[in-house]
């Protein structure tokens, strides 16, 4: 595929995942050169959702390996401190309220960064486990970087896209968020309230937004969930009653740091078979993908 091919398809992809608001992607061209004088085209584009307010960046290759990754870090900074990123040059009016003009600098950051190609070279889990220790930062914002190829978008087909809703309690933000990037880097389209969820959102609308597209939710037992009577009850219950109507299997419980004697008060639970999260979030998330489609 060429570059402009592999652009195109991430656009698309883009506007599939973000069917609940207007998203557009821009396109830049850039070469990188090597110490002995190569020269590898690539492109950056910035992809942003207007309804939402925020934007996320794709690095666009060829081919994607141990080269290439090495310059990733150098690419990024170079790019998010450029005018094209920082200030966007687009003016669009909103298609719902067309007294409202929205401009790049309306738009905040997410920091997703997406790492497009045609062909991976070498192992994606080697250069994973390279970008994991690279611990990537944009003005201590957290990058958080996923690896597509062909092969990824093939996938994507099969799946069609699942939908995950992530059901946890606050206190258990950091085995959430691993799971949440892990099931991102596998093609799952995930509900998680860090991302999903933006400044001036209605919180009670988008999570029941979220509630009512999803496939599948995975809720995230422990004690502290157990004792949760906010979000997490309304969240549980919606989909208690999907799984009802529905008659199909919606929820599929994970414990963190209970067992079964925590679940007296919840006899339903009891009875469901769990995953039992063993600290291990690529081995965790390997478990739950077949469930999961």
């Amino acid at each position: 595929m060429t570059l402009q091919e592999i652009h195109d398809r991430f656009s698309d992809y883009i506007h599939k995942i973000k069917d609940e608001g207007f998203s557009m992607v821009t396109n830049h061209n850039y070469d990188m050169v090597f110490q002995d004088n190569r020269v590898k085209k690539f492109k950056v584009a910035t992809a942003f959702n207007i309804f939402k307010l925020y934007k996320q960046v794709a690095i666009i290759f060829e081919e994607f390996g141990e080269e290439e990754l090495s310059n990733v870090p150098y690419l990024l900074n170079q790019y998010l401190e450029k005018e094209e990123f920082k200030n966007l040059k687009i003016e669009v009016i909103d298609p719902l309220d067309t007294s409202r003009i929205y401009k790049g600098n309306n738009l905040l950051f997410n920091g997703r960064i997406f790492i497009e190609c045609d062909k991976i070279i070498g192992e994606k889990k080697e250069l994973y486990q390279h970008l994991d220790q690279l611990n990537l930062r944009y003005h201590n914002i957290p990058l958080y970087v996923t690896i597509r190829s062909t092969q990824d978008y093939k996938k994507v087909d099969k799946t069609k896209m699942k939908k995950v809703f992530l059901c946890h309690d606050h206190s258990d933000k950091k085995v959430v968020e691993k799971v949440s990037r892990e099931l991102s880097r596998r093609m799952f389209n995930v509900w998680y309230d860090k991302f999903s969820i933006k400044p001036g959102d209605s919180i009670f609308e988008k999570i029941t937004e979220g509630l009512n597209q999803c496939d599948n939710g995975l809720l995230f037992l422990s004690k502290a969930f157990l004792k949760n009577e906010g979000w997490v009850r309304y969240e549980l219950q919606s989909l208690v009653n999907r799984q009802v109507y529905e008659k199909r299997k919606v929820i599929i419980p994970v414990w963190l740091d209970i067992d079964l004697g925590d679940l007296k008060d919840f006899p339903w639970l009891r009875d469901k078979l769990a995953v039992i999260y063993s600290g291990d979030v690529k081995a965790f998330v390997h478990e739950i993908s077949g469930a999961l489609k």
